[in-house]
């Protein structure tokens, strides 16, 4: 008990002067800049739709989510094609608490959540959870599917993991860590959750190729 207790005791400690010094040990971080560079602008064929102000983007998030959950930056796009459109947002931060609300995003938006359930999406490095939600806006019902991808590189569903895998990245490290939130709305009528979680997937796994891809660049 006692040398639990020790153990609960220098972490927090460490825990405590990595706040400290937190500034002092950033580096360059992402911008929103580099997000809509990271961001693929053609999903599963279906191309984005970009808007007149900002063609990297197709809206910007009200400055309320930005105010609530201070990110490095978020990107909005809808992509369309055929009959198939999708609403999709990825945000990145440099702590657990630029997703402490997962459905900030929605609320922004004006959609009510009605259901979720914890479900597998099948990624190019294997199987990963994300939440499933029913969502609703002025009658309209739609499916929605977000995941967390923390500094390890694990993607999933649990907040709670990912807050540990920041915590844990940045103790090991004495580095400021960077993570992901990604952010699915299925758009038109009648989809299904397998055309959801395909969506969702594709665009997880360009996203994350290419955040890799800049890392390794960074380190160099």
């Amino acid at each position: 008990m006692i040398k639990r207790l020790l153990v609960i005791g220098g972490l927090g400690l460490a825990v405590g002067a990595l706040s400290m010094l937190r500034p002092s040990l950033s580096e360059a971080a992402t911008t929103e800049r580099d997000l809509e560079a990271q961001m693929p602008k053609v999903i599963q064929g279906l191309h984005m739709i970009p808007s007149a102000t900002n063609p990297e983007q197709s809206y910007r998030m009200p400055e309320s989510t930005y105010d609530s959950l201070q990110p490095l930056g978020i990107v909005s796009r809808v992509f369309e094609g055929g009959k198939k459109r999708f609403d999709a947002v990825l945000i990145a931060g440099d702590n657990a608490d630029a997703f402490h609300d997962q459905r900030a995003c929605f609320t922004a938006q004006d959609w009510t959540v009605l259901e979720e359930k914890v479900v597998t999406v099948d990624l190019d490095r294997g199987a990963a959870e994300a939440v499933q939600i029913e969502v609703e806006r002025e009658g309209q019902k739609a499916l929605a599917l977000f995941a967390f991808r923390g500094p390890s590189g694990k993607v999933g569903a649990d907040f709670q993991a990912m807050w540990l895998d920041f915590l844990w990245s940045e103790v090991k490290t004495g580095r400021v860590q960077e993570g992901q939130f990604f952010r699915v709305i299925a758009l038109h009528p009648h989809s299904t959750e397998d055309e959801l979680r395909g969506f969702a997937a594709e665009f997880i796994d360009k996203t994350v190729q290419q955040i890799e891809a800049d890392l390794e660049e960074r380190d160099e």
